[in-house]
């Protein structure tokens, strides 16, 4: 008997200006929910100056996204709009952003999971410091946080469950040569040096 998958609305949101970790992650993630028959869409909160390189390769995977102002405004509007089952958000801002919205609905009658996953690994200074704290001690809003490392784990003081990098290989082909191909940056908060 095969087994029945509901399909969810899904968005993950990000506020980002180029590819990096975060959005190498959200685009693997992205085709992985639409091959099991998931409604997926890439929110980013605001439309910087140059055309995002992410949205060339969602139109290639044919994965919807929008565009915001920036506002809080704008992605309670667009909530309220189209009611997402998921909202899941990566990085500081667009979880700030997210749990914010969650409070704003929490006495409506919106049924939506609000996740969140942690990728940063490097220990912030200045202003990034503050939203930093901000987003690690309002993580409880969260019905589910995910962290890409144990040591990234270790900094949220709730719940937090560990999720791995991932990159589909189905289609890479087998290499025997002598280089090797690196996607990222070496941090050791990502992964310890014995796991490599």
């Amino acid at each position: 008997m095969k087994s029945q998958i509901k399909s969810l609305r899904i968005w993950l949101i990000v506020d980002s200006k180029d590819i990096g970790g975060i959005e190498s992650h959200i685009l693997q993630l992205a085709k992985g929910l639409t091959l099991h028959h998931q409604h997926v869409s890439v929110v980013f909160l605001c439309r910087y100056h140059k055309t995002h390189p992410l949205t060339h390769l969602l139109n290639h995977a044919k994965i919807d996204y929008h565009f915001l102002s920036g506002s809080i405004r704008s992605l309670l509007q667009l909530t309220l709009q189209h009611r997402p089952s998921v909202i899941h958000s990566h990085g500081y801002k667009a979880a700030i952003y997210c749990r914010l919205i969650r409070l704003i609905l929490f006495c409506t009658q919106c049924n939506i999971r609000f996740i969140n996953t942690f990728h940063a690994g490097e220990i912030p200074t200045g202003k990034v410091k503050l939203y930093d704290a901000i987003d690690r001690w309002s993580a409880c809003l969260n019905h589910t946080n995910f962290a890409v490392s144990d040591d990234i784990k270790q900094r949220i003081p709730f719940k937090t469950n560990i999720i791995n990098n991932f990159i589909n290989t189905d289609h890479l082909p087998l290499s025997h040569g002598k280089q090797i191909a690196f996607v990222g940056r070496l941090s050791h908060e990502k992964k310890h040096r014995n796991d490599l």
